[in-house]
């Protein structure tokens, strides 16, 4: 989006004096401070790179805390992990066509995962039907995602055995944003590994293509037939 479309930002009373409480208070953490400080700028009237060039930031990390905020107001901001702790990417992968949506959160609750399923929904063609295949987690079976199903019955989510991998697809994109994203980079902070998260995401996209077997199901099973050979001789 470029900044001549963005969707103005208008804050309440409270909400302004809750920014600019969280943007001056010396106990604040760092990095609210700083979204803090993004949120008032960007309803200054400002656009993202006029905002980026005032804090010393780049227009990526405007764009997405300006978003955050529209979409969540305070909470959006807010919503931290604890120190060390991680934020969790959950991805969504397209298996016929190899794209990936993904969402950054500080934890996997239950409304996290609805709030994933309203994101894969936005991205959905009209009128087509979802299938989801997730692991058995129990945010993905509770009331909150459930009442959401109902309500959108075209989605359908399948569960994976228990203690089984069914979502190999899914591993191996993790194995790749790994080996091509997470061991090259050097990340300061959550917003810097959050930047560079989303846009290696961007750029799979942009030459997306779908994760396909090289061997048959003959081949596989006989290579896993030689192998519970060798480990079931003596010494193993």
């Amino acid at each position: 989006m470029g900044d001549s479309r963005l969707q103005p930002l208008v804050l309440s009373e409270d909400e302004r004096l809750v920014l600019q409480g969280w943007a001056k208070r010396r106990t604040t953490a760092q990095g609210l401070a700083k979204r803090a400080r993004i949120v008032l700028a960007c309803a200054d009237g400002l656009n993202n790179t006029a905002v980026a060039a005032r804090l010393d930031t780049d227009r990526g990390t405007v764009s997405r805390w300006r978003t955050r905020f529209l979409q969540r107001r305070l909470d959006g901001l807010s919503d931290e992990p604890r120190p060390g702790v991680p934020r969790t990417i959950t991805d969504a992968l397209n298996t016929a066509t190899g794209k990936v949506i993904g969402r950054l959160s500080a934890q996997h609750r239950a409304v996290d995962f609805r709030d994933f399923l309203d994101e894969i929904d936005r991205q959905t063609d009209p009128g087509l039907a979802a299938h989801v295949i997730c692991d058995n987690l129990s945010a993905h079976k509770a009331p909150v995602v459930h009442k959401w199903l109902l309500a959108h019955p075209l989605f359908e989510l399948h569960f994976t055995p228990t203690y089984s991998s069914w979502i190999n697809q899914v591993e191996r994109w993790f194995a790749e944003l790994q080996r091509r994203c997470l061991e090259r980079g050097v990340f300061c902070s959550h917003d810097e590994l959050e930047t560079a998260l989303e846009n290696w995401i961007k750029t799979w996209n942009e030459q997306a293509r779908p994760f396909k077997w090289t061997k048959t199901a003959d081949q596989t099973i006989d290579r896993i037939c030689r192998y519970c050979d060798r480990i079931s001789g003596p010494g193993h």
